[in-house]
Protein backbone atom coordinates (compact mmCIF):
# COMPACT_ATOMS: atom_id res chain seq x y z
CA UNK A 1 0.00 0.00 0.00
CA UNK A 2 2.59 2.39 0.85
CA UNK A 3 4.36 1.69 -2.39
CA UNK A 4 1.39 2.40 -4.24
CA UNK A 5 1.22 5.82 -2.56
CA UNK A 6 4.49 6.70 -3.07
CA UNK A 7 3.94 5.79 -6.94
CA UNK A 8 1.00 7.99 -6.44
CA UNK A 9 3.08 10.73 -5.49
CA UNK A 10 5.36 10.85 -7.45
CA UNK A 11 3.65 10.94 -10.46
CA UNK A 12 1.77 13.79 -9.14
CA UNK A 13 4.93 15.71 -8.54
CA UNK A 14 6.36 14.78 -12.52
CA UNK A 15 2.62 16.18 -13.71
CA UNK A 16 2.92 19.00 -11.80
CA UNK A 17 6.59 20.01 -13.31
CA UNK A 18 5.83 19.21 -16.76
CA UNK A 19 2.54 21.50 -16.17
CA UNK A 20 4.71 24.14 -14.65
CA UNK A 21 7.67 24.18 -17.22
CA UNK A 22 4.74 24.25 -20.12
CA UNK A 23 3.28 26.97 -18.08
CA UNK A 24 6.93 28.84 -18.22
CA UNK A 25 7.33 28.08 -21.61
CA UNK A 26 4.32 29.78 -22.56
CA UNK A 27 4.70 32.59 -20.86
CA UNK A 28 8.55 32.77 -22.35
CA UNK A 29 7.12 32.63 -25.84
CA UNK A 30 4.14 34.85 -25.50
CA UNK A 31 5.66 37.97 -23.76
CA UNK A 32 9.52 37.39 -24.02
CA UNK A 33 10.04 36.50 -27.31
CA UNK A 34 8.26 39.44 -28.45
CA UNK A 35 9.70 41.60 -26.80
CA UNK A 36 13.20 40.57 -27.86
CA UNK A 37 12.18 41.06 -31.65
CA UNK A 38 10.61 44.70 -30.63
CA UNK A 39 13.91 45.68 -28.86
CA UNK A 40 16.13 43.99 -32.13
CA UNK A 41 14.26 46.33 -34.40
CA UNK A 42 14.00 49.46 -32.30
CA UNK A 43 18.18 48.61 -32.09
CA UNK A 44 18.71 48.31 -35.92
CA UNK A 45 17.21 50.77 -36.64
CA UNK A 46 18.83 53.46 -34.22
CA UNK A 47 21.76 52.09 -35.52
CA UNK A 48 20.77 52.59 -39.41
CA UNK A 49 20.39 56.28 -38.38
CA UNK A 50 23.39 56.50 -36.37
CA UNK A 51 25.83 55.03 -38.47
CA UNK A 52 24.45 54.55 -42.82
CA UNK A 53 26.15 56.04 -45.34
CA UNK A 54 22.73 57.62 -46.76
CA UNK A 55 21.17 59.14 -50.05
CA UNK A 56 18.73 60.84 -48.03
CA UNK A 57 17.53 61.86 -44.89
CA UNK A 58 14.11 63.33 -44.19
CA UNK A 59 12.76 65.22 -40.72
CA UNK A 60 9.09 65.59 -40.52
CA UNK A 61 5.99 66.32 -38.70
CA UNK A 62 2.69 66.18 -40.47
CA UNK A 63 0.95 67.56 -38.16
CA UNK A 64 2.98 70.74 -36.76
CA UNK A 65 0.89 73.62 -37.71
CA UNK A 66 -2.48 74.03 -35.43
CA UNK A 67 -4.40 76.06 -38.28
CA UNK A 68 -5.61 75.61 -42.00
CA UNK A 69 -6.60 72.87 -43.47
CA UNK A 70 -4.94 69.00 -42.58
CA UNK A 71 -2.66 69.04 -45.89
CA UNK A 72 -1.32 72.28 -45.46
CA UNK A 73 0.33 71.28 -41.53
CA UNK A 74 2.58 69.27 -42.35
CA UNK A 75 6.60 70.44 -42.38
CA UNK A 76 9.05 67.83 -43.77
CA UNK A 77 13.16 68.98 -44.63
CA UNK A 78 15.52 67.34 -46.11
CA UNK A 79 18.71 67.35 -43.43
CA UNK A 80 21.55 68.82 -44.24
CA UNK A 81 25.44 67.06 -43.84
CA UNK A 82 25.62 69.08 -40.52
CA UNK A 83 22.18 68.81 -39.41
CA UNK A 84 22.37 65.14 -39.51
CA UNK A 85 26.00 65.06 -37.76
CA UNK A 86 24.12 66.88 -34.97
CA UNK A 87 21.09 64.98 -34.90
CA UNK A 88 23.03 61.82 -35.05
CA UNK A 89 25.42 63.01 -31.92
CA UNK A 90 22.82 63.93 -29.83
CA UNK A 91 20.65 60.30 -30.47
CA UNK A 92 24.17 58.53 -29.71
CA UNK A 93 23.80 59.56 -26.67
CA UNK A 94 19.97 58.64 -26.18
CA UNK A 95 21.21 55.22 -27.10
CA UNK A 96 24.34 54.64 -24.77
CA UNK A 97 21.35 55.20 -22.30
CA UNK A 98 19.14 52.83 -23.29
CA UNK A 99 15.70 52.23 -23.76
CA UNK A 100 12.84 50.05 -21.78
CA UNK A 101 10.06 48.92 -24.13
CA UNK A 102 6.16 50.52 -22.93
CA UNK A 103 3.02 49.93 -23.83
CA UNK A 104 2.07 49.33 -27.72
CA UNK A 105 -0.49 51.10 -29.34
CA UNK A 106 -3.08 50.05 -31.38
CA UNK A 107 -2.78 53.34 -34.11
CA UNK A 108 -5.05 51.94 -37.24
CA UNK A 109 -5.14 55.40 -38.37
CA UNK A 110 -1.67 55.44 -38.86
CA UNK A 111 1.45 57.58 -36.75
CA UNK A 112 1.48 61.20 -37.06
CA UNK A 113 4.35 62.36 -35.00
CA UNK A 114 7.64 63.64 -35.85
CA UNK A 115 9.14 61.42 -37.94
CA UNK A 116 13.11 61.05 -39.11
CA UNK A 117 13.38 58.54 -42.08
CA UNK A 118 16.46 57.05 -44.05
CA UNK A 119 17.05 56.33 -47.65
CA UNK A 120 20.26 54.63 -47.45
CA UNK A 121 22.80 54.28 -50.46
CA UNK A 122 22.34 50.60 -50.40
CA UNK A 123 18.58 51.29 -51.09
CA UNK A 124 17.24 50.26 -47.70
CA UNK A 125 14.06 52.45 -46.08
CA UNK A 126 13.71 53.02 -42.58
CA UNK A 127 11.81 55.18 -40.13
CA UNK A 128 11.27 56.26 -36.68
CA UNK A 129 8.68 58.35 -34.82
CA UNK A 130 9.25 60.72 -31.65
CA UNK A 131 7.39 62.14 -29.17
CA UNK A 132 7.72 64.51 -26.57
CA UNK A 133 8.61 61.37 -23.66
CA UNK A 134 9.45 58.34 -26.03
CA UNK A 135 10.28 56.84 -29.82
CA UNK A 136 8.47 54.48 -31.69
CA UNK A 137 8.19 52.36 -34.55
CA UNK A 138 5.28 52.07 -36.76
CA UNK A 139 3.97 48.46 -37.70
CA UNK A 140 0.86 46.53 -38.95
CA UNK A 141 -1.14 49.43 -37.55
CA UNK A 142 0.78 49.13 -34.03
CA UNK A 143 3.66 51.45 -32.38
CA UNK A 144 6.17 50.00 -30.80
CA UNK A 145 6.47 52.11 -28.01
CA UNK A 146 10.04 52.76 -26.20
CA UNK A 147 10.83 55.18 -23.38
CA UNK A 148 14.64 56.27 -22.94
CA UNK A 149 16.28 55.95 -20.13
CA UNK A 150 17.97 59.40 -19.64
CA UNK A 151 14.61 61.85 -20.19
CA UNK A 152 17.24 64.81 -20.44
CA UNK A 153 19.50 63.74 -22.79
CA UNK A 154 16.13 62.64 -25.04
CA UNK A 155 14.64 65.77 -24.37
CA UNK A 156 17.68 67.50 -25.80
CA UNK A 157 17.43 65.44 -29.04
CA UNK A 158 14.02 65.93 -29.04
CA UNK A 159 13.87 69.66 -28.55
CA UNK A 160 16.55 69.90 -31.26
CA UNK A 161 14.75 68.22 -33.92
CA UNK A 162 11.97 70.55 -33.08
CA UNK A 163 13.66 73.60 -33.66
CA UNK A 164 15.01 72.15 -37.17
CA UNK A 165 11.25 71.96 -38.16
CA UNK A 166 10.63 75.05 -36.83
CA UNK A 167 13.07 76.87 -38.78
CA UNK A 168 12.24 75.86 -42.30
Amino acid sequence: MQKTLKSKNVGVTVAGIVILALALIIIFFTIFVPRLRENKILRERVELLLTAEYERMLLSDPLMESQGAIADRGVQIMLTGEEVRLLREKLVVVEEAGFTNADNIAMIEGAWDTKWQIRTVAGEYESLYFTESALYFYADGTAFCFEPKDLTAYDVFYTCMREMLLAK
